[in-house]
């Protein structure tokens, strides 16, 4: 019912399994709801699809972008630097993240 709900809204799941991966007896099954990270430069001219992940909740989301904001600043901070990343689930805004700066600046 709650995944049927969601598709109406446009909300993108994934059911998960924890346990034997059958479904049955001493399996546990979940919706995981679907991701999608996008990063924008300053003034919007370059754009990157970052990605999709199925995460548990909105919490979890933030969490894994600012993960993935760490990784890319210690890749290329000056390139990233004051760029943004922006969080939605089934094209609903979940939040905005920014980059942060340079060390050496």
């Amino acid at each position: 019912m709650v995944s049927g709900l969601l598709g109406i809204l446009g909300i993108e799941t994934q059911r998960s399994t924890l346990g034997n991966g059958s479904g049955g007896v001493g399996s546990e099954q979940w919706l995981m709801l679907i991701y999608r990270f996008t990063i924008h430069n300053v003034d919007g001219s370059d754009r990157e699809e970052a990605g999709r992940m199925a995460l548990c909740d909105d919490d979890a989301a933030r969490a894994f972008g600012k993960a993935v904001i760490r990784d890319l600043m210690i890749g290329d901070a000056t390139r990233y630097a004051g760029w943004t990343m922006n969080i939605t689930k089934g094209g609903h805004a979940v939040c905005c993240l920014p980059f942060g700066r340079p060390l050496n600046t």
